[in-house]
């Protein structure tokens, strides 16, 4: 994996981090979600753009911070990571810069001290510039060496030998750093609808509608623009050459239109068929064969399993809450 990394000394509350760090990135257009098993802050889904990618762990005072881009065949497909340096995906990467230098300013604020974890963080004090640069606002500012109370977690003078609020003796490991519970690092994103009560049946297009990630409809909406752009070239380059490609035009079009409106697999399998029936005719002919449509179709396929896994783990978690002891 190809990640800039960078670790920080923090003393304010893992609460307030969090919550400034979910304010700016939410601000610059990112989404907090989960993505092949791990917790981050995500922009873009592979159309036009690689999409960029935040990640944070919190170990008692040390917080890390990870980013990365994907390299994208097409919305949704990821072919590997790439670094915040190299000529690759330079498109996205001076605003991504921008965002890692204003991040590390401001977390370096919240503690006495950064340093560079493992990775490739060779470079990144040449991207700093004038705060006023990145058109932010200001993240929270930390309380001075203040603690936590590990039992009631009220927020502790530097130097404190007992909590104020509950008279629980505080810890050196506690006395000037994050209160190890409640960590929000650590939970799972929050999703925007609740999970149905236990029992409940719950269908695959409801599942789509209500509980789906929005990440995978943004994919399935960019693969079907795309299938949108290529019936239209089809369809223009048909109309002054060779009508017998209007027909093919419109079933792309409309297959795509079903898959984005009904978010049906059916419609990517027909995309699919149609793109390699388009290609055997093509090759036949001595013609070049689309080929943009084929990787429309095994993108729009790949996503819909990705889909069906979700839904799958989904029902499992509704089943295990419907089992759970009381």
């Amino acid at each position: 994996m190809a990640r800039y990394i960078k670790a920080f000394q923090v003393y304010a509350s893992p609460q307030d981090v969090f919550s400034a760090i979910s304010q700016y990135l939410q601000n610059e257009g990112y989404e907090y979600l989960e993505m092949d098993g791990e917790n981050v802050f995500k922009k873009g889904n592979g159309f036009l753009t690689n999409p960029t990618l935040f990640k944070f762990t919190l170990t008692g005072n040390r917080l890390r911070m990870e980013t990365w881009s994907k390299y994208a065949l097409l919305p949704g497909v990821f072919v590997g990571e790439l670094d915040l340096n190299g000529f690759v995906g330079s498109a996205v990467k001076g605003p991504w810069k921008k965002r890692v230098a204003y991040l590390e300013q401001q977390l370096t604020g919240f503690g006495a001290s950064a340093y560079h974890a493992s990775g490739s963080a060779g470079e990144d004090t040449a991207y700093f510039e004038e705060d006023d640069e990145f058109g932010a606002t200001q993240l929270l500012q930390p309380t001075q060496a203040a603690g936590f109370c590990s039992n009631c977690g009220t927020q502790l003078p530097a130097g404190s030998a007992f909590c104020t609020n509950c008279g629980q003796q505080v810890s050196d490991a506690n006395a000037g750093g994050m209160n190890a519970q409640g960590n929000p690092f650590e939970a799972p994103p929050a999703t925007s609808t609740p999970m149905p009560a236990a029992g409940t049946s719950v269908s695959r297009k409801e599942f789509i509608e209500k509980y789906a990630p929005k990440s995978v409809k943004s994919d399935i909406k960019a693969v079907a623009i795309t299938c949108y752009v290529c019936a239209a070239i089809t369809f223009g380059v048909a109309c002054a050459a060779a009508p017998a490609g209007i027909i093919d035009a419109l079933l792309l079009a409309g297959f795509a239109l079903g898959m984005h409106l009904l978010k049906s697999r059916v419609f990517a399998v027909l995309i699919l068929v149609l793109s390699i029936v388009e290609s055997v005719f093509a090759i036949a002919q001595g013609a070049t064969a689309p080929v943009l449509w084929i990787i429309c179709g095994v993108a729009a396929i790949m996503i819909f399993v990705k889909l069906e896994k979700q839904y799958k783990d989904f029902k499992a978690k509704v089943d295990a809450s419907t089992h759970a002891p009381m």
